[in-house]
């Protein structure tokens, strides 16, 4: 015997109608949650990636002088703004405040 839609109990039709109405109100939430942490791990990787190109153009060398003191001179490109001190052996350094290129 099959039962005709309008022989279900109203009880049993609220029931299903609830159910279908709170689970599409769970995907919509899960939906937003998703969003939120995309864009939080899309601004991250910003971050990183801009991070990265900057610290991919800055070099270390290790040096060895004639009288054998050594040394470290990080290379970057560009000039910097601000040359803190200079000396007769032509190593310099600079301001920690000057901006990168």
């Amino acid at each position: 015997m099959t039962v005709a839609p309008s022989s279900l109990t109203p009880s049993l039709f609220c029931a299903e109608h609830l159910a279908a109405t709170g689970i599409t109100a769970r995907e919509g939430e899960i939906e937003r949650k998703k969003m939120e942490v995309r864009e939080k791990v899309e601004f991250q990787l910003g971050r990183a990636e801009e991070e990265t190109r900057r610290l991919a153009q800055v070099w270390e060398v290790f040096v060895s002088r004639p009288n054998g003191e050594k040394c470290s001179i990080v290379l970057c490109p560009g000039s910097p703004e601000v040359l803190k001190e200079s000396s007769a052996s032509g190593i310099g350094s600079w301001d920690l405040e000057s901006k990168w290129p």
